[in-house]
């Protein structure tokens, strides 16, 4: 009688948490207890035993009171396994059943790209990201389309430079032949490539989207059929740092297609050679015409496209003569290097100037947006003579190269245009 008792008291005198604790620890007992029991009595493959479990209330209840006792012990650690287990389970999955669908959708990047004023944005997509850890001196822009004959070639004149601190940015304008393939091919195996694709929008405005992602110190645009020699850039760059040149241009080599030959060697204007480094105003009357209006046989400060918000235009083709001469009259100094770094490609079938006959009409939207951009900034009444004859050298080239009834449109249109020429 006075054991019971003091048990009784013994009992009563525990505090609230000990008695919880003791009441959770019996039921914890019996639950084991009664598991273990089960265990034994099973007699039957697990399969079977878990079909006749749906049937047994009394097995079902220890069930739910052994997982409930699990999640109340260890909820926060389980959830956190459980959340790993099922990421490297989905990216197993992803890799190992579908890889490349896996690596094109996860390293795309979606772009906006500002064009020429007037122009709408558009919409590019980052393929595959340089994996530079340099600010490059130069970073090289190529527009890519449909020139799959010609591209290994291009590239290998790029990635090969002595100038090895420079990044090139290829944008793959809906081609539909193997150029993006090569392209992905390139990028695998030189860290300095980028990869942009976008729907055919045309050269101007590919050049803009990867205008819009280079991070250089100078630029290059070079087209895709074409190719350097391989100590152009080390060269240009060189020369653009000695003078402190916002623009460095260069002589070409014409290569015919069809002859599978040299051509022609194109020199720069003795005068300009001989007055590098020059400033824009010393040739107001002909500064346009010290070489050809395209981009591939010079080298531009980064500065002049951002601060002068110049972009290329859409157009199918001449979409780089406003961008180039506008360049080109918005900087401080030129300097000229009178060797053909370059080779520019004629008579291919892919080439828009092949081409050009059948848009001919952008020769002449091309001609108002250079007067355009100059009276923008203020430099109309400068280079308004340069501009005349710049006009009239494309005007003499277009007719040589369209049909009659070209001829007549282009006729048609240029004596409307204010400015004088020479028709």
């Amino acid at each position: 009688m006075a054991k019971t008792k003091k048990k009784e008291v013994q009992k009563q005198g525990l505090r609230p948490s000990q008695k919880a604790k003791a009441e959770k620890l019996r039921k914890k007992q019996e639950i084991k207890a009664k598991v273990k029991e089960e265990k034994a009595s099973q007699s039957v493959p697990a399969t079977a035993m878990s079909k006749a479990d749906t049937t047994s209330k009394d097995t079902e209840a220890i069930k739910a009171h052994v997982s409930s006792s699990k999640v109340a012990k260890s909820s926060k650690s389980v959830a956190k396994k459980s959340l790993k287990t099922t990421k490297n389970i989905r990216k197993t999955s992803k890799v190992s059943i579908f890889p490349s669908e896996s690596t094109t959708s996860s390293s795309l990047k979606t772009i906006h790209v500002k064009n020429a004023e007037g122009d709408p944005d558009t919409v590019a997509e980052i393929l595959i990201q340089n994996k530079i850890d340099y600010t490059p001196k130069v970073s090289v822009v190529m527009p890519v389309y449909n020139v799959e004959p010609y591209l290994r070639q291009c590239l290998d004149s790029v990635l090969n430079q002595t100038l090895k601190e420079i990044e090139i940015i290829c944008v793959d304008d809906g081609s539909t032949d193997a150029s993006l393939d090569i392209l992905k091919e390139y990028a695998e195996k030189d860290k300095r490539i980028t990869v942009i694709t976008q729907k055919n929008l045309y050269a101007g405005v590919a050049r803009n989207a990867g205008l819009s992602q280079a991070k250089g110190e100078y630029l290059s645009f070079l087209d895709s059929d074409d190719f350097f020699e391989l100590n152009m850039l080390e060269e240009m760059y060189r020369k653009g740092k000695e003078d402190n040149s916002d623009v460095v241009i260069c002589g070409n080599r014409e290569y015919d297609e069809q002859k599978q030959e040299i051509t022609r060697q194109v020199h720069i204007g003795k005068q300009f050679v001989e007055a590098s480094p020059f400033s824009p105003q010393d040739f107001s009357d002909c500064l346009f015409n010290c070489c050809n209006p395209n981009p591939w046989n010079k080298l531009f400060k980064h500065f002049l496209f951002n601060e002068y918000n110049i972009h290329y235009e859409k157009y199918f083709r001449c979409n780089d003569m406003t961008c180039v001469c506008t360049a080109i009259s918005m900087a401080n100094k030129v300097s000229v290097i009178d060797e053909p770094f370059v080779t520019y490609r004629l008579n291919q079938t892919t080439s828009v100037t092949t081409n050009r006959s059948e848009k001919v009409d952008c020769f002449l939207y091309a001609i108002a947006k250079l007067e355009a951009n100059l009276k923008r900034l203020k430099s109309y009444n400068k280079f308004k003579d340069a501009l005349t004859k710049r006009i009239n050298n494309s005007f003499r080239w277009e007719m040589s190269v369209c049909s009659r009834e070209h001829q007549e449109v282009i006729k048609e249109s240029a004596q409307k245009n204010p400015i004088k020429r020479d028709v």
